[in-house]
């Protein structure tokens, strides 16, 4: 017999049937709860017939084979291959309840992968106060950061820390609210640092945008600070997401991109070879996806101090010369 396509196989083996196949916890349905992750209350939906399956907390759609990627943390190659033969009527799919019985066994004997977060709380007054400071941003901006639930505070080897994620919690990253640096056991020393087991390529906030119409997409976490910060400066938070990458090396996480699609974007990109070729980088991959999008140039501006502005959030200390001279920065947000 023919080897199966993964399309073919999926007209044979439904959503609901592969979940019972793999024995994942819950049921499967028009309303059901996550199988990838806890979910209190039923976030959850298998749309299409059996064919699609909705993640409403993130926006996020799969496929059957897709979904069993996520839940059994295969690659898409791994999954494929494995999707086809459970739906290989003369292959493993003959033996159902061995199949669930060893899924349910490898489950439990690892441990799932998820991001290392320490115990988050809201920032106090005090600390949004001392960020604002820290950051040179408007204690609004971080206020509205927290209100998203962009912005935490945390506890990390005894240093009181800020610290950066969305609702996915695919990536995170602290900073010392004091802005002195983490000191590494080699004796070397780091601004930030990306919670174990973070998907770097994950873009936070792209969860939040999906009700509004444009974005700013920055590189880490004080340029996100600062989009927070020009957006409530120009009274455009209602209709702006910040969202941010947490490293220049790094391309857009697929669902992400799949996230911001039908935007407005517009990129900051920092001012060096690395950041140069991010923005390029994000900008082919969106405008792949139909996205319109842009990059926003801050050379040749200067700091009040006379240091050359070399981010996002370098813009909050800008010469009143440059920012008098160059009207589209009062107007950062609104394109």
């Amino acid at each position: 017999m023919a080897r199966l396509t993964v399309d073919a196989a999926k007209s044979q083996l439904a959503i609901s049937d592969l979940w019972q196949l793999r024995g994942w916890p819950g049921k499967p349905g028009r309303s059901c709860r996550l199988p990838y992750r806890e979910d209190r209350d039923p976030s959850g939906s298998v749309l299409a017939d059996g064919r699609l399956f909705h993640d409403f907390a993130s926006g996020e759609t799969f496929d059957a084979p897709g979904l069993l990627a996520r839940v059994e943390q295969l690659s898409m190659s791994d999954a494929c291959k494995l999707f086809i033969e459970l739906a290989n009527p003369n292959g493993s799919r003959r033996q159902p309840q061995q199949q669930a019985q060893q899924s349910i066994q490898r489950q439990r004997g690892r441990e799932r992968i998820a991001i290392d977060l320490p115990p988050l709380d809201s920032p106090t007054r005090a600390d949004l106060k001392r960020l604002a400071a820290l950051r040179n941003v408007s204690s609004e901006a971080c206020e509205a950061a927290a209100e998203r639930k962009h912005l935490f505070s945390a506890t990390w080897r005894g240093a009181h820390c800020w610290l950066v994620t969305d609702g996915a919690r695919r990536c995170a990253q602290l900073r010392r609210i004091d802005g002195e640096e983490f000191q590494r056991a080699d004796g070397s020393s780091v601004k930030a640092l990306t919670v174990r087991g973070s998907c770097a390529s994950w873009p936070i906030g792209a969860v939040d945008a999906r009700d509004m119409p444009r974005v700013i997409l920055c590189e880490g976490g004080g340029d996100f600070l600062a989009a927070y910060h020009f957006a409530a400066a120009e009274g455009t938070l209602s209709d702006v997401q910040p969202v941010a990458i947490l490293g220049a090396a790094q391309q857009i996480h697929q669902v992400g991109i799949r996230l911001l699609a039908g935007k407005s974007i517009r990129i900051f990109p920092h001012l060096d070879g690395a950041g140069a070729s991010a923005a390029l980088r994000w900008e082919t991959q969106l405008r792949a996806a139909g996205t319109d999008v842009h990059c926003f140039d801050l050379a040749d501006l200067c700091r009040s101090d006379g240091a050359p502005v070399k981010d996002l959030n370098d813009v909050t200390r800008i010469c009143a010369d440059d920012f008098e001279a160059n009207r589209e920065l009062r107007a950062l947000t609104q394109f």
